[in-house]
C-alpha cells in the first residue's frame, strides 16, 4: 500500500512539472476561439441610448386674417335675395349656403356680407384648407344679387432643405 501511494505522488508531481514546462502558446491553443462573426464592441452598443431626433418645428400656417370691410360696411344696406360663389370647388354651393340662408330676402349690411364671408373662410380652415380665402369682391348689387370670391389655396411644391438626422 505505501507502494501505491508513492506511485500515485510520482505521478501526480510528473503531471505538474509537465504542466508547468508546458509552452504558454500551446496552452492557449485549448482556449475556445471567437467565431469570425463575432463583432468586439458590439454589445456595448446594445446598451447605449439612442439619440432623440431634434424637436421639428410646427409649420408656419396662415394667421387666417380676413380681409377688413370698409369703414362704412354697417351703413351700406342692401335687399339679400342671391350669393354667387365664384372660386369654390372643394365645398359645393349647397354645402355653403348654411352660412348665408338665413339672411336671404332680408334686408343687410356690407358689414353682414363679410360676416359670411368669414364664416365661409372658417369653414375651409376647420376642414384643413388653411389657405383658403372668401371675400366679396367690388360689385354693384343688382336685384339682391352679390358675389362671394372664394380663392382656395393649395400648396404647390415642397422643398426640403438641411440634412436628415437619424
Amino acid at each position: 500500500m505505501n507502494l501505491s501511494i508513492r506511485k500515485l505522488r510520482s505521478i501526480a508531481a510528473a503531471g505538474l512539472l509537465f504542466l508547468i514546462g508546458a509552452e504558454p502558446q500551446s496552452i492557449s491553443a485549448y482556449a475556445q476561439q471567437l467565431p469570425s462573426s463575432v463583432e468586439p464592441g458590439r454589445i456595448e452598443k446594445r446598451f447605449e441610448t439612442p439619440q432623440m431626433p431634434r424637436a421639428v418645428p410646427e409649420p408656419l400656417l396662415p394667421n387666417g386674417d380676413d380681409p377688413l370691410p370698409p369703414e362704412k360696411a354697417n351703413k351700406i344696406r342692401f335687399e339679400l335675395n342671391e350669393i354667387k360663389l365664384i372660386g369654390n370647388t372643394v365645398f359645393d354651393a349647397g354645402t355653403l349656403s348654411q352660412f348665408y340662408q338665413q339672411y336671404l330676402g332680408q334686408q343687410i349690411s356690407l358689414g353682414t356680407l363679410y360676416e359670411i364671408s368669414k364664416a365661409i373662410a372658417k369653414h375651409y380652415r376647420n376642414n384643413g384648407y388653411v389657405l383658403t380665402r372668401a371675400m366679396p369682391p367690388a360689385q354693384r348689387v343688382e336685384n339682391g344679387v352679390v358675389a362671394i370670391e372664394i380663392v382656395e389655396g393649395f400648396i404647390a411644391t415642397v422643398e426640403l432643405e438641411g440634412t436628415i438626422s437619424g
